[in-house]
């Protein structure tokens, strides 16, 4: 039910070419006529019919009830002067402005309204924090105010692993990745990541995002990313997206991508061969989780789809074709109890020749499959299933089971299980994870250690 503040209702105003109607309310208590006359006032202005006249013509008595009839004169319609976004103080006027842009002028009704809210909250980084209501300064100035909350935070994930080898030497990983949101109030995204599997093997990515270029309505995203995997070859890729921040089936962008792959010496020895793609992507992000960094319950779906022009070293061009997908859903069990249930996916391939070792899917270890050596399986595609119960003992530590299970176009079915904690410290928020392969001994379990600060 909308929330009218009650000085909306407090001014009114004989209308002399106005519809007069007749309402009939029970005269009971001082208290019930006053519920029933503000009724009929949020009633008119659901409808928006602003500024009527409620008038007393009589009163009577219908058996045993004493009657009073009230002469409405209908008010009219009144325009949207502005739109207040309550607890949006993070973010700068500029930004908010075109959060709202194209909605003054609007009829101001319950529809109108309820369209509004939608709209606002339809962006990734706000959140619904109440019902939007009516208020106004004037007679004829009304302003819609939408109570939302902002979901901004920087971070800093540092995470390391200890992988058992045959040789008896434990093997350390690292995994750091820096994000900052909404730093000047644009609500724009910057992410950096780096990881190392060994001396052979390491990722950097950076990205920028930003909602709304200038004062245009659509916002810009471009990325970077190198790989060297296992000292046989370096990948390169830029992308450059246009972005729709909000739409009804969640923001969306279109764009395109240029990758290069270079073979070193010792992947020119086995026989591998580079290449060069020039792809046009699509994705999209619906979310509808109560929170994006420590969701307890809703919905959340990303997917990337491209399509390209391959061209590999010495051979003719053909079209390639990748899609990647993540999904999960968090149901509520118990009050503290949350069962989330999670999928990610993906799948290269090409209109003829073989995929190449550059483009096969990665996976396994600590953001994947626990349990086991980090990308330790490659593949043409991959399903990814995780099932976690989380029990949480208050919003920043929580105990945790789960199992993990994936298949590929190798016909393997790799699964593991195990148990985490995630705790409040003073260096910020420890995750620890502990997990055991489907063909490992508990000794061969996996410890993944995680540090996240936000700030």
């Amino acid at each position: 039910m909308l929330r009218f503040k009650v000085i909306v209702f407090l001014a009114i105003l004989t209308l002399s070419s106005a519809q007069e109607t007749e309402r009939k309310i029970p005269l009971t208590t001082l208290e019930q006529l006053t519920a029933s006359l503000d009724s009929v006032k949020e009633s008119l202005a659901n409808e928006g019919e602003w500024n009527a006249q409620l008038r007393l013509n009589r009163l009577e008595r219908d058996d045993s009830r004493l009657l009073s009839s009230w002469e409405i004169t209908g008010g009219k319609p009144l325009a949207l002067d502005s739109v207040v976004l309550q607890g949006a103080d993070e973010l700068n006027s500029q930004t908010i402005a075109q959060i709202v842009e194209g909605k003054i002028g609007h009829s101001a009704n319950n529809n109108s309204l309820i369209k509004l809210d939608k709209s606002v909250v339809a962006f990734s980084f706000l959140n619904k924090a109440g019902d939007p209501y009516y208020a106004r300064s004037s007679e004829n100035r009304l302003s819609a105010v939408i109570p939302v909350e902002t979901d901004f935070s920087h971070t800093i994930v540092a995470a390391a692993g200890l992988q058992p080898s045959p040789d008896g030497k434990n093997r350390i990983t690292g995994d750091i990745q820096i994000g900052l949101e909404n730093p000047f109030g644009s609500a724009s995204v910057s992410r950096l990541w780096w990881n190392r599997k060994d001396e052979k093997s390491q990722k950097m990515f950076i990205s920028y995002e930003d909602p709304f270029l200038w004062r245009f309505r659509v916002g810009g995203y471009f990325s970077f990313l190198q790989i060297l995997q296992d000292g046989l070859y370096v990948r390169q890729e830029s992308a450059v997206s246009v972005v729709v921040p909000r739409s009804k089936f969640g923001k969306w962008s279109f764009g395109g991508s240029e990758e290069t792959v270079t073979i070193t010496d010792e992947g020119d020895s086995l026989g591998l061969a580079g290449h060069t793609i020039r792809s046009l992507t699509v994705q999209g992000e619906w979310d509808r989780r109560d929170s994006r960094t420590n969701p307890t319950k809703g919905q959340w779906l990303k997917f990337h789809i491209g399509l390209g022009d391959f061209v590999s070293d010495g051979s003719a061009e053909t079209i390639s074709f990748d899609v990647k997908g993540e999904s999960e859903i968090l149901i509520p069990i118990m009050d503290r109890l949350t069962l989330s249930l999670a999928t990610d996916g993906g799948y290269f391939g090409l209109a003829s020749g073989a995929v190449p070792l550059s483009k096969k899917l990665r996976y396994g270890g600590a953001s994947s499959l626990r349990g086991y050596d980090e990308e330790q399986f490659e593949s043409v595609w991959v399903v990814i299933n995780q099932l976690e119960m989380r029990y949480r003992a208050n919003r920043d530590n929580y105990f945790y089971t789960f199992i993990d299970e994936s298949f590929d176009d190798e016909k393997r079915t790799p699964a593991s299980i195990g148990i985490g904690l995630t705790q409040k410290t003073p260096m910020g928020i420890l995750q620890l994870d502990y997990a055991v392969g489907k063909y490992n001994s508990p000794k061969e379990g996996k410890i993944h250690i995680r540090i996240i600060n936000r700030f």
